[in-house]
């Protein structure tokens, strides 16, 4: 009767796999979320560098007085250049090219001017876009660039 009456130690291994179970969907919805906040962040870092480029072309011209002209290609190899020549993008200047998974998908036009001697520039619009959403970046004729959403993106304001 004494052999019956000995409690038990330690944990079976169903118990083991129940633990390791519920531990394990937390773990995958946060790793979902990660996922989509870091391409969220990708597409508004991505955003606001294509603000400061175009802002610094455009501060330059009017440091130099002069004229600076602005290529951008759309698409899966999209990117922004200072067009010094006839060629679209020279090898040699200095260019923006977005964040892996951004790309730039539309403009009202493929090139951007800014003149030093007004302080303006030519109005253009163009979406950044990826998986979480677009942004758009839009260049009013006064010279002001501003960033806007269609959608709902954190420190993005609503167009």
């Amino acid at each position: 009767m004494q052999k019956h009456m000995q409690k038990e130690r330690g944990i079976s291994l169903m118990e083991v796999i129940i633990v390791l179970f519920i531990m394990a969907l937390p773990v995958s919805f946060i790793h979902v979320s990660w996922e989509s906040y870091r391409e969220r962040r990708y597409l508004t870092e991505t955003a606001a560098l294509f603000h400061q480029y175009l802002s610094s072309h455009k501060l330059k011209a009017t440091y130099l007085n002069e004229t600076r002209k602005i290529a951008v290609i759309f698409g899966e190899k999209s990117r922004a250049c200072h067009q010094v020549s006839a060629a679209q993008c020279d090898s040699d200047t200095d260019e923006f090219i977005p964040a892996q998974g951004v790309r730039i998908v539309s403009g009202t036009t493929d090139t951007v001017q800014f003149w030093g001697t007004r302080h303006t520039a030519s109005a253009a619009g163009f979406v950044l876009e990826n998986p979480q959403g677009q942004i758009k970046l839009i260049i009013s004729a006064p010279g002001r660039i501003r960033l806007c959403t269609p959608g709902r993106l954190s420190g993005v304001p609503s167009c």
